[in-house]
């Protein structure tokens, strides 16, 4: 989980984590049933690109270092909104 919430989502709430997840069990899903009772499929942090594809986010110096009072923040035009 911590996994696909680091690499493949990035929003404060949880929809596209919800979604990489279904996706993970679809594929899943589908692998088993090829493959009949004796499966032996597991999903683990080192087969999860097999699921997902190349991760979407990598991890930055700011996340690597976890320092209490660092934040990540977006900057726009300050006319933004204003007529």
């Amino acid at each position: 989980m911590q996994k696909i919430i680091r690499e493949y989502t990035r929003e404060a709430g949880v929809r596209n984590l919800e979604r990489e997840i279904t996706s993970v069990c679809r594929k899943l899903v589908k692998r088993v049933v090829d493959k009949g009772k004796e499966h032996g499929e597991r999903v683990t942090p080192k087969n999860l690109e097999s699921y997902l594809g190349i991760a979407k986010f990598r991890r930055s110096l700011i996340d690597k270092n976890e320092e209490i009072g660092a934040s990540i923040g977006m900057a726009g035009p300050s006319s933004a909104g204003s007529s």
